[in-house]
């Protein structure tokens, strides 16, 4: 919090802060060994639960944004920051790109997400954010997310139909995610020379 004031202040020294957007988040949850600082949300950071993952995305806008006051409860990812500034900027962003503007397409459902972790940990949050899977050393949870934000009640045993269907989704995901576009071109001016 003290360096986040230190910033707003020398943009305002600086007379920086009117054309300024700001962007501030964490890439996971707190440790809670001193205190829970995930309240209300169930588990910690590097785990997959909504205490670990969950975090705030705090924007302060510019002038020329539309953002000011304004507050979307629903789930946002690393991925949309980037559509975002591009959005601001008025920059083109490939279409492959994945994220949202949040300027302009806030009301679209947020994709599914997904994390992954070594030693086979993953999770996934289900299109819209309602379901969240988590295989977490060898133990899966399934949180449906509008009955109990937290994260903290497992649903798995009730819901096997959604299980499959997030792992099946999980799996697509994983072999995309690793799938490289290689173009191959023959350099013409190499030869090779038998010895």
């Amino acid at each position: 919090d003290y360096n986040v004031g230190r910033v707003l202040r020398a943009l305002e020294e600086n007379n920086l802060s009117d054309n300024t957007l700001v962007v501030i988040v964490s890439d996971n949850g707190g440790t809670n060994r001193e205190t829970n600082n995930n309240y209300p949300f169930f588990g910690v950071k590097s785990y997959f639960q909504e205490g670990g993952v969950r975090t705030p995305l705090l924007i302060r806008g510019t002038n020329n944004t539309t953002l000011a006051g304004s507050i979307y409860d629903s789930p946002v990812s690393l991925y949309d920051i980037f559509p975002t500034l591009a959005g601001v900027a008025n920059a083109d962003v490939p279409e492959d790109l994945q994220g949202r503007n949040l300027l302009s397409d806030i009301n679209t459902d947020q994709p599914a997400l997904f994390w992954e972790y070594a030693g086979g940990q993953y999770s996934v949050l289900s299109q819209g954010g309602r379901w969240r899977l988590s295989h977490i050393y060898g133990l899966i949870s399934l949180n449906d997310l509008d009955a109990d934000f937290t994260g903290s009640t497992n649903v798995a045993s009730q819901n096997p139909d959604v299980i499959d269907s997030l792992q099946s989704l999980y799996l697509d995901w994983r072999q995309q995610a690793r799938v490289v576009d290689v173009d191959y071109h023959q350099d013409q001016e190499l030869s090779l020379i038998h010895i």
